[in-house]
């Protein structure tokens, strides 16, 4: 498969691995379909799913393709309702490969398959809400980066808030107390990580749920201020015009379910992240409100939920 390959660390207990899928060239459609499209892969995310749809919804885009890792919750039941409306793909996607990164997998499909139908592709999670802390649509801030291959959106990071159980109500409105984003620039994996929104055509390499390479130089993008990015290298985050809400913990019972959940590669690592995260959002915690200008036609759409 000369798309992929597989690095694997050395040294004995080895489980860290990094993968590198090659894009395919991409030639995009005249006219595109569509502006702006979320990718995501889920598996047993169907109780949030309607929420972060129509949540999206309101920001501006206008497609959704759904990797499906094996869901026996009803997601895809959930989804159907958009599928018919032609607002969502929903494509299977087991761990059909155990030696590989099943998401950036998922992703390099998603470049290819749907990257020549949409001018800007992003991909997060279920547990993430891109928006302008602006109240503007993001779809219409993109406008203002057309000349670039990348935008690499920070988050910000959310906490339990000070619930041990999972609570009825949306993400946006029980969850409001973040990590405090740190000063000047900083290698941080947990306060100073971003995901990406892609002009489809200029990815050269996907590295994974976060690193798509779209320069020689290997720099994965560029910031709001057009700063540009690599993924191992210090940054300042910024987020006044876009950023990504994580909702990491949600309540401190889900939380505490996430341990040992993944298969393949990397699954310690994984652990001794959401253990340092935990640590980090929930040690200094600060209010954070500003995604709840969009509470009310959040409500709306969702029929008074």
């Amino acid at each position: 498969m000369n798309f992929l390959r597989r690095l694997k660390r050395p040294g004995p207990g080895s489980h860290a691995v990094e993968q590198e899928f090659r894009v395919a060239k991409i030639t995009p459609q005249n006219p595109r379909e569509r502006y702006l499209s979320v990718v995501c892969i889920a598996r047993n995310e169907g109780r949030y799913f309607r929420e972060w749809i129509e949540f999206h919804r309101l920001v501006g885009v206008e497609h959704f393709a759904v990797y499906d890792n094996s869901s026996d919750d009803g997601t895809c039941e959930i989804l159907e309702p958009y599928r018919a409306a032609g607002l969502v793909d929903i494509i299977p996607w087991p761990h059909f490969a155990p030696d590989y990164d099943t998401q950036a997998m998922a992703y390099n499909h998603a470049l290819s398959h749907f990257g020549p139908k949409t001018r800007w592709m992003a991909f997060f999670d279920l547990d993430e809400f891109l928006f302008s802390p602006s109240g503007a649509a993001v779809s219409d801030i993109l406008r203002d980066y057309e000349d670039l291959p990348a935008l690499c959106v920070y988050w910000a990071m959310f906490g339990t808030s000070g619930h041990t159980a999972p609570v009825d109500g949306t993400l946006v409105e029980n969850f409001t107390q973040r990590a405090p984003f740190p000063e000047g620039a900083v290698k941080d994996p947990v306060l100073a990580n971003y995901k990406s929104i892609v002009q489809p055509h200029l990815v050269l390499r996907n590295r994974g749920a976060h690193n798509f390479i779209v320069d020689a130089d290997g720099s994965s993008g560029f910031d709001e201020t057009r700063s540009k990015i690599w993924r191992k290298a210090p940054r300042k985050v910024t987020a006044e015009r876009l950023r990504i809400n994580h909702y990491y913990t949600k309540s401190l019972a889900e939380w505490q379910t996430r341990f040992g959940k993944t298969e393949g590669p990397g699954t310690a690592s994984r652990d001794a992240f959401l253990r340092a995260a935990f640590e980090a959002v929930e040690a200094a915690a600060v209010e954070d409100r500003a995604i709840q200008h969009y509470l009310p036609a959040l409500k709306a759409a969702l029929g008074g939920d």
